[in-house]
């Protein structure tokens, strides 16, 4: 009888250390996610995934109440507490409109259209359905400019177009009355910062494409092994300067090219706010969409890369993101207004 209980009890001893490692493991990468004590290339890469750190600790949790781990259950309870509280908030109804009182909401939209896509009807009709005041858009082909400045010249009068230094290009309601194209860090893609005159009052808008984090791979293989951000976050440092000094309003809005939990993201949210988590539903996902390899669809989107920031003094009503086939990023918008 002993003899048939005890490989029984021996699996269950090592079932339990198991789910408890994992657990353990999945525990540390969430506090270093949250922590982003130091720029580290392995975590950097499972930050971009961070949100589904969920899926292999429920999987834990049930084993761990199947073979009764106390352990597995608490560090993998653990996680999944950790994560809902992280995201629970996104998930919460949207800021009342009544905060806004009687001031006029301004929509500014940031949509990276994919170098290779070539119709651009298609990707003016996506613009104007929006109904946005200001568009910012990142991979404009040089081919594809002139077709969107006809496409878009009736709804929007004002026009930065791409420069030498960027794929950048920026739609206007409103009267551009400045505009500067400067390269981040000294070496980064080109950026812009453009003025703009809102009824009456000039709002800035920095509208960037940074050059993305850089990929370490696993020898020569096309295997990722981690990210590094130094040269981007030291691009966005760049930004976050040349906007401290303004006090005016004040826009930043692209594809960052970066996760929410990287230190860049981290450094910006510091200085600027998030209108997606201010006025948004939702993990806000921007990419991949509607993206095929040798016939198969990636699913998506499960990273976001394209964001909308402001400075104090602004409130968002409202964020979205909208996911069309016009391209294999995600738009967003954001309705904001200054505080009353």
């Amino acid at each position: 009888m002993m003899v048939e209980r005890w490989p029984v009890k021996r699996r269950q001893v090592w079932g339990s250390f198991g789910v408890s490692t994992v657990g353990v493991l999945l525990s540390a990468v969430m506090l270093w996610e949250v922590w982003l004590p130091a720029d580290f290339p392995p975590l950097a890469l499972l930050g971009v995934f961070f949100p589904f750190l969920a899926a292999p600790a429920m999987i834990m949790l049930i084993l761990a109440l199947w073979i009764k781990s106390r352990g597995g259950f608490f560090f993998n309870g653990l996680v999944l507490a950790g994560l809902l509280v992280f995201y629970g908030p996104c998930f919460l109804p949207q800021r009342s409109s009544t905060v806004f009182g009687s001031s006029s909401a301004m929509r500014v939209m940031t949509f990276n259209l994919r170098y290779e896509y070539y119709d651009p009807a298609d990707l003016t009709s996506t613009i104007l359905l929006q109904g946005a005041d200001v568009v910012a858009v990142q991979e404009v082909a040089p081919s594809v400019m002139p077709d969107l400045m006809a496409g878009l010249g009736e709804s929007f009068q004002f026009v930065v177009p791409v420069s030498p230094l960027s794929d950048l290009a920026l739609f206007s309601r409103y009267p551009i009355v400045a505009s500067e194209w400067f390269c981040p860090a000294g070496d980064g893609q080109g950026a812009l910062h453009a003025v703009l005159d809102i009824e009456g009052r000039p709002w800035h808008i920095f509208a960037v494409h940074p050059l993305p984090a850089e990929i370490t791979r696993l020898g020569d293989t096309f295997i990722p092994t981690g990210l590094h951000y130094g040269n981007l976050e030291a691009q966005m440092a760049d930004v976050l300067e040349r906007a401290r000094v303004i006090k005016e309003p004040l826009v930043v809005l692209g594809d960052f090219n970066m996760a929410e939990c990287s230190r860049t993201y981290r450094l910006i949210s510091r200085q600027l706010i998030d209108t997606f988590h201010e006025a948004g539903q939702g993990l806000g996902f921007t990419f991949p969409q509607d993206v095929w390899i040798d016939g198969w669809q990636i699913p998506g989107p499960f990273v976001r890369l394209d964001y909308i920031f402001h400075s104090a003094g602004i409130l968002a009503r409202d964020a979205r993101v909208v996911c069309e086939g016009a391209s294999d990023h995600c738009l967003v918008t954001a309705d904001l207004a200054l505080q009353p």
